[in-house]
């Protein structure tokens, strides 16, 4: 199923097996796995409370990148001071 453009999620082996087999001379691709879950309402919590830091997922960011740059991009990005200029002097 697409996650964004470019970024699917499966829990399927088949599929894995499948993408791992039918690979092409020179072609990539990356594979992320992991759980998390939280009950009703608790990630909400947790966000409006600054455990997390939230950026805007794209598909560069995580294929094109080195996995051990990754992390280190998204929290720069997250955590940036972002100004605007109403016109206001």
């Amino acid at each position: 199923a697409p996650v964004i453009e470019g970024v699917y999620v499966s829990t399927s082996n088949t599929v894995l097996e499948r993408m791992i087999n039918r690979r092409k001379k020179g072609k990539q691709f990356r594979v992320y796995a992991g759980y998390a879950g939280w009950s009703p309402g608790q990630l909400d919590g947790e966000i409006a409370r600054g455990d997390w830091l939230v950026a805007p997922a794209d598909e560069n960011t995580l294929f094109d990148k080195k996995p051990s740059k990754i992390w280190k991009e998204l929290f720069r990005r997250s955590s940036a001071i972002l100004v605007r200029n109403d016109g206001m002097r």
